[in-house]
């Protein structure tokens, strides 16, 4: 029960076999708690209102059903998970009426009963589901929820990350995996005070990458979630804007990651406190570049989800409250916003695959009228060697939305300098 000598060697934790376990669940309740009651750096909401709908997840003698909210505040998670080109379990107009009454949890997807098992046992009657909470084959309300994405996530106490799942079968409790059982190695050595101790060393593990950091949807529900629980098939870990935490290691620390992740986090502080001056000093067009930057390197199923996919983003971001979006652009950071390019693979000394979409979808000057990576060459807020000086000034700039979703594709627009 002595602290460590060495500063190098801090206190551990035993990864369990199972992350179902009563330890794994007592854990993750206390990264919940102290991320709400102790973290200065994480936002702190008055108002979690209830999405449009959620799954209220019943318990082990009454089974789900789809609730349709009055707005009440109320603690809810949301689910973050991969569909995997696999359609799970969905709500339609057709089940509407039939998920209200109830869903029979033996026919849910495994990923679906796991999350909620998670949300009983953490004593949290909502979980937010995505397939189940938007009527699949309305596009009056996917395109409406859609531009809610963002508050969903915003709002919810913490974000379950089904990481360790390809798909909606994959579940959150990953058993029996190679990484959950790493050989550890045992050293004695003199304590403190004369006390005998010994340090336990784990072998060397493989890092596995998550499905879900290589896709465009999940980006905005990892940045906008204030707590994001992550079920991978090494072990439970956890971020929120002030620390990462993992199910091996006992204090908060930030753990080295690839530089996509850290920007992603600094991207998550910055939403966290947009109305106040961040820490890198990063303008409000500089931290909505660094997400496209981010975004466009992912993955989507369907290419026009380009503009859907970051909609609930782009409402939480918008520079001012009459803010004008055009297509992924925003007027008010014109003409600078302007200078992107299809990303370049110097390794190889070849361009990314990029292509305009086979149907009008934005114009041309906007980087979501084509595919694939794009990036910005100078916007303020970066360090460069030279002054931006702006030479052309615009005169007039509009487009017009396909649907009733500002932030979505549009059929027309036009830039007047």
């Amino acid at each position: 029960d002595y602290p460590s000598p060495w500063p190098i060697i801090g206190a551990g934790r035993q990864i369990s076999s199972d992350s179902s376990s009563d330890d794994c669940i007592q854990l993750a309740a206390s990264w919940i708690r102290n991320c709400a009651e102790s973290h200065e750096d994480c936002l702190r909401l008055k108002h979690t209102p209830l999405p449009t709908r959620v799954i209220h997840v019943g318990s082990d003698l009454e089974e789900p059903y789809l609730y349709v909210s009055k707005q009440e505040d109320a603690n809810y998670i949301a689910l973050s998970h991969c569909w995997g080109g696999l359609v799970p379990m969905t709500t339609t107009l057709a089940t509407l009426e039939q998920r209200q009454r109830g869903i029979r949890f033996s026919e849910l997807p495994r990923t679906f009963k796991d999350s909620i098992i998670i949300a009983r046992k953490l004593k949290i009657q909502y979980i937010w589901i995505d397939s189940l909470c938007i009527i699949q084959d309305s596009p009056d309300d996917w395109e409406r929820e859609a531009e809610k994405m963002g508050s969903v996530y915003r709002n919810s106490l913490v974000c379950i990350a089904a990481d360790g799942s390809l798909n909606s079968h994959g579940g959150c409790f990953i058993e029996g995996h190679p990484s959950r059982n790493i050989d550890v190695a045992c050293i004695r050595c003199p304590g403190v005070a004369s006390a005998e101790s010994f340090i336990h060393v784990r072998m060397s593990r493989q890092w596995y990458e998550s499905k879900l950091d290589t896709r465009g949807w999940v980006l905005q529900e990892q940045a906008l979630s204030r707590r994001t629980l992550h079920y991978t098939v090494a072990e439970m870990s956890w971020d929120c804007a002030t620390c990462l935490q993992c199910e091996c290691t006992s204090p908060a620390e930030q753990v080295e990651r690839s530089s996509a992740i850290m920007q992603l986090r600094a991207c998550k502080l910055m939403i966290q406190h947009s109305n106040m001056l961040s820490r890198q000093k990063w303008s409000k067009s500089s931290r909505w570049v660094n997400f496209v930057e981010l975004f466009t390197q992912r993955s989507l199923t369907y290419d026009t989800d380009r503009l859907y996919a970051l909609s609930g983003m782009a409402a939480t971001m918008s520079p001012s409250e009459t803010g004008s979006f055009l297509a992924g652009l925003w007027k008010e950071e014109l003409p600078l916003a302007l200078l992107w390019r299809t990303k370049a693979d110097h390794h190889n000394m070849k361009t990314l695959v990029s292509r305009r979409h086979q149907k009008y979808y934005a114009p041309s000057w906007s980087w979501a009228s084509v595919t694939g990576p794009i990036e910005y060459i100078a916007l303020p807020g970066r360090d460069y060697s030279f002054e931006l000086i702006p030479d052309l000034i615009i005169l007039e700039a509009s487009c017009n939305p396909v649907g009733a979703n500002p932030y979505g594709p549009v059929q027309s627009g036009y830039l007047k300098v």
